[in-house]
């Protein structure tokens, strides 16, 4: 990963957690763990560092909406994953911040993750023609229920401080028993569960150094 690259994610950890609007220069330099020098090497002001924070989450976006899902179990796992990643990186407080003062921003955002939304109900609906996903679950219920969850436990992260240990548990058992519960056959859950490993390490991974 390029330097740029790897100060954007820890950029994107400090955003996410504090928001923007009140932190200087060196404020965030300080809670991304570099000098105010690197900082201002790569970006000239605060703007330049929401612009390419949001850019971040653009290409992830536009990444995940050109390919149509595989329609096999595996497919089914990788995209409720990429949701609840991408659920999960919009982050209450740097969204407010983002539509009170970069408001053509924040509604590029929205409509992109709109987009995102749509793409992922429709490949649902794909692989519930496919029969990998049971006939009585509707992709738009599928999809609402990680809407309400996934932020439901970063509150929770910030309320209560809760252990990561235990919130890594909580997610993993949630897509667990929600991928068991609504494949046509569960017993196939696991073996992709596994494949996915990586995956969802990357995701707890992201979890733990934005909120912990």
């Amino acid at each position: 990963m390029e330097k740029r690259e790897q100060l954007v994610l820890k950029l994107n950890h400090v955003l996410s957690a504090n928001g923007f609007a009140h932190l200087s220069m060196a404020k965030i330099a300080q809670l991304a763990g570099v000098s105010r020098a690197t900082l201002y090497g790569y970006f000239k002001n605060k703007d330049e560092i929401v612009e390419a924070v949001v850019g971040r989450h653009l290409m992830f976006i536009n990444r995940n909406t050109k390919t149509p899902v595989s329609l096999t179990v595996e497919g089914y796992v990788t995209l409720r994953l990429n949701a609840q990643l991408l659920i999960g990186a919009q982050a209450p407080i740097f969204r407010d911040d983002l539509t009170q003062t970069m408001p053509a921003l924040a509604r590029r955002l929205e409509a992109a993750y709109q987009n995102f939304r749509q793409f992922t109900i429709e490949q649902l609906q794909l692989l519930k023609s496919a029969k990998i996903i049971n006939d009585q679950f509707s992709p738009e219920r599928l999809f609402r229920q990680d809407e309400l969850f996934i932020p439901a436990v970063i509150n929770d992260i910030l309320t209560h401080h809760r252990p990561f240990i235990e919130t890594e548990q909580l997610l993993t058992d949630y897509l667990t028993a929600e991928l068991t519960g609504t494949v046509t056959d569960p017993q196939t859950i696991l073996v992709a569960l596994d494949k996915s490993k990586t995956f969802r390490h990357r995701i707890f991974d992201e979890l733990a150094a934005t909120y912990y």
